[in-house]
């Protein structure tokens, strides 16, 4: 029986047609996952529900689940789109009680390996600041993106640095709440060699479209990369 909040007893749960019984598990999960995360889980469903139909949750096997997984293959559906749809099964099973049954024959499909990257050489990184500096827009971008794969900064980390943040003489930039994503993120960050010259430049920037000679008082309130 579902309650109010949306909370439905196992047993129940696992005695349903599929859609009925994912569409039932999503709603007493919404006090749970973000907005993002239940849209994702309703396209998930959806493709689910097309494929077991009529069967209920106590009926699906390791087997069924293979078949799934090379049924969405022949339909060009990617490795990771596959492992997410499975992960909201798995989530199913697990709520009524025969994810310890299937779990052990379970394999998510292997994802391919991403090439690595390199480094960039002195060379390029000389031609790629000469480009930046052709346009305002590109300097501040490329101060972005120097500043944040030098240190540990996310991306609102990076942007919402001001020059109030960061100390060019002892060489660190502080890390504020506005930027981090919890509490645990404001810190305070040493800047290795790459960095230093991307607060550098990024602070003279700053300073240099913030106004005047007379910046006024509240001039260390300005972003260090803003476009």
């Amino acid at each position: 029986m579902t309650d109010t909040f949306g909370y439905i007893e196992a047993a129940e749960l696992a005695e349903m047609p599929f859609p009925e019984a994912a569409e039932a598990w999503l709603a007493s999960r919404t006090s749970y996952i973000a907005v993002k995360t239940f849209h994702e889980y309703q396209l998930n469903i959806a493709t689910l529900s097309k494929f077991f139909g009529e069967m209920t949750l106590k009926q699906i096997s390791s087997d069924q689940i293979r078949m799934y997984q090379k049924m969405r293959l022949s339909q060009e559906c990617g490795p990771s789109g596959i492992n997410h749809e499975g992960s909201v099964l798995q989530q199913l099973l697990k709520r009524v009680g025969r994810w310890d049954e299937v779990g052990p024959d379970y394999e998510p499909l292997p994802l391919p390996r991403e090439p690595r990257g390199r480094a960039l050489t002195d060379e390029e990184k000389k031609k790629l600041f000469e480009a930046a500096k052709t346009d305002a827009n590109w300097e501040a971008a490329f101060l972005f993106a120097m500043l944040s794969i030098n240190t540990t900064m996310g991306p609102k980390e990076t942007l919402t640095l001001r020059l109030k943040d960061v100390d060019l003489t002892a060489r660190f930039v502080n890390v504020q709440p506005e930027g981090a994503k919890n509490a645990y993120r404001v810190r305070v960050i040493p800047l290795n060699e790459e960095a230093f010259k991307a607060a550098v430049l990024a602070v003279a920037r700053a300073r240099r479209l913030n106004t005047s000679p007379s910046r006024g008082p509240n001039a260390d309130q300005t972003n260090c990369c803003t476009l």
